[in-house]
């Protein structure tokens, strides 16, 4: 069985996704910037498949990254076994547009027996915040 912990999520540092576990994760083709335990970040580039009508970075594709990073973060803790997601609560606060990076981060917020709770954002290469999940 392969592992996806902490240690091998550090070896993917500067690297894209196209290694993840995860197929969805391989489409989107985010590139890992910082992995601890309990927090990612990662960096996507919108491109057109990703995008609404109006070129604007499709809410679905924003709620897939944000659920996406929970999942590496939850990785970085080294449970033993592969988890899914109860709830997903997305708030869309401003609006990226093809040929743009954005940078999303989770962090673990409470480590249980059963339940993870995490939080997690989205935010432009200025900073400016585009979503935020929890």
């Amino acid at each position: 069985m392969l592992v996806f912990n902490l240690e091998w999520l550090k070896n993917q540092l500067g690297k894209d996704t196209a290694v993840s576990p995860s197929p969805f994760a391989r489409w989107l083709k985010g590139t890992l910037l910082e992995v601890e335990s309990g927090a990612v970040k990662v960096s996507f580039e919108v491109r057109p498949e990703m995008t609404n009508p109006m070129g604007l970075l499709h809410g679905g594709v924003i709620a897939g990254i944000l659920d996406d990073i929970f999942g590496m973060a939850v990785f970085t803790l080294n449970k033993s076994n592969f988890f899914v997601t109860v709830n997903l609560a997305t708030d869309y606060l401003a609006p990226a547009k093809t040929g743009e990076k954005v940078i999303a981060q989770a962090k673990i917020v409470k480590n249980g027996k059963q339940i993870i709770h995490a939080e997690g954002q989205i935010v432009n290469e200025e900073g400016k915040l585009l979503a935020k999940a929890t």
